[in-house]
C-alpha cells in the first residue's frame, strides 16, 4: 500500500516539466541547487543521527566531498551542490533568471531548517530512490541547448547512475527508516517547484 508521502512525491514527479521553457529551466537548475545545498546539509544530520550505520557512510561518500562530478574543466573535490553553485556562478545565472527564483530558493532553506533532524535524516533515507524517477521526467525537456543548461543534463544523468545503479545509492539507503512524518518534507518541496508554473 502506498504510504501518504509517495502520493507527494508522485504530484512532483507529474509536473509538467517538458513544458518549461529555457528559462523556465533556467530556474529549475537554480531550485536543484537549493535543493542540493539541503540535501547536503541533511545528509550531514543523518549521518550524526546513525553514526554507526556502514551503507549510509558509503552512500555520503559518494555525495559529499567528492569529485565524481567531472563536467567542462570541473574536476575538484566537493558536495553535489557545490557542482551546482560554479556552473551559476561562472553562467551568471543571476543575471538570467528571475530574483524570485532565487528568493524561494532561500525560503526552502529556511522552512527545511525548521523540520526536526529526525525528519531530515528520514528525507535522506526516502530520496534515493525516488529521485530517478523525477530526474528522467525532467529530462524529456527539449531546452538543454544552453551551456549551464548542459551542466545540469549532465548533473541529472549521473545522478540517475549513482542512485538507480544496483548497489547504488537508492539501495544503500532502502532499509534505513521512513514513516510519512516525511510528507512534511515533501510538501515543502512541491510548493517551491509550484513556482515554476
Amino acid at each position: 500500500m502506498a504510504k501518504k508521502y509517495q502520493k507527494i512525491v508522485e504530484q512532483i514527479a507529474s509536473l509538467p516539466w517538458s513544458k518549461l521553457d529555457k528559462e523556465g529551466m533556467l530556474s529549475l537548475m537554480v531550485l536543484s541547487a537549493y535543493s542540493a545545498k539541503e540535501f547536503a546539509e541533511s545528509l550531514r544530520i543523518a549521518l550524526d543521527e546513525f553514526p554507526y550505520n556502514p551503507n549510509l557512510q558509503k552512500m555520503a561518500k559518494g555525495e559529499l566531498g567528492t569529485d565524481n562530478l567531472q563536467f567542462n574543466g570541473y574536476t575538484r573535490h566537493g558536495d553535489h551542490a557545490d557542482f551546482l553553485w560554479d556552473v551559476i556562478e561562472k553562467e551568471k545565472l543571476k543575471k538570467k533568471v528571475s530574483p524570485k527564483v532565487f528568493i524561494v530558493g532561500e525560503k526552502y532553506l529556511q522552512e527545511v531548517k525548521k523540520l526536526p533532524k529526525e525528519l531530515r535524516a528520514m528525507s535522506i533515507f526516502s530520496r534515493e530512490k525516488i529521485l530517478p524517477t523525477i530526474y528522467r521526467n525532467i529530462l524529456k525537456n527539449k531546452n538543454w541547448k544552453e551551456p549551464a543548461l548542459q551542466a545540469y543534463q549532465y548533473y541529472i544523468k549521473r545522478h540517475i547512475e549513482l542512485d538507480a545503479g544496483k548497489g547504488g545509492h537508492g539501495d544503500s539507503t532502502a532499509e534505513l527508516p521512513v514513516t510519512d512524518e516525511v510528507e512534511k518534507f515533501y510538501s515543502m518541496r512541491l510548493n517551491m517547484y509550484k513556482n515554476l508554473f
